[in-house]
């Protein structure tokens, strides 16, 4: 369900403030990562001091960032060696692939020649029952 936003009982001049500190806040905003890239300037991560809730937080987000970088380490290694993995199986099932299509000829070879022989000998056949014996 959508709801209209309606401006009509807020104080224009608050609204009018209201906007020209958003633009103010959008503008300084687009100027720093304006000026971050092009000097190639990172922007710098505030350092401490932190009171004693934020410590055990920070603690807790930088073992949250270690253990994100290791799993990250891991799921590389394991996609690479499937990727590994599935070009031997590619390559071996290529190799058969081969290995059937040369034994698929070397038949039909052979099933040729045996037909060859067939017919020679059912000729020699036919030929010897017309001879008239002597």
């Amino acid at each position: 369900m959508q709801q209209d936003i309606s401006f009509s009982s807020i104080n224009p001049l608050k609204i009018k403030s209201f906007f020209r500190k958003l633009s103010a806040i959008s503008d300084s905003y687009s100027d720093k990562e304006h000026y971050v890239d092009d000097f190639g300037i990172q922007p710098k991560k505030y350092e401490g001091p932190y009171t004693k809730a934020e410590t055990p937080l920070r603690e807790r987000i930088k073992q949250l960032e270690e253990d994100l970088l290791k799993v990250s380490e891991e799921r590389d290694i394991a996609l690479e060696e499937n990727r590994k993995k599935i070009d031997e199986l590619n390559i071996t099932l290529l190799s058969v692939r081969e290995t059937l299509e040369k034994l698929r000829k070397a038949k039909e070879r052979k099933e040729k020649r045996i037909r060859q022989l067939e017919e020679k000998i059912n000729k020699t056949v036919k030929v010897r029952s017309h001879i008239p014996s002597h």
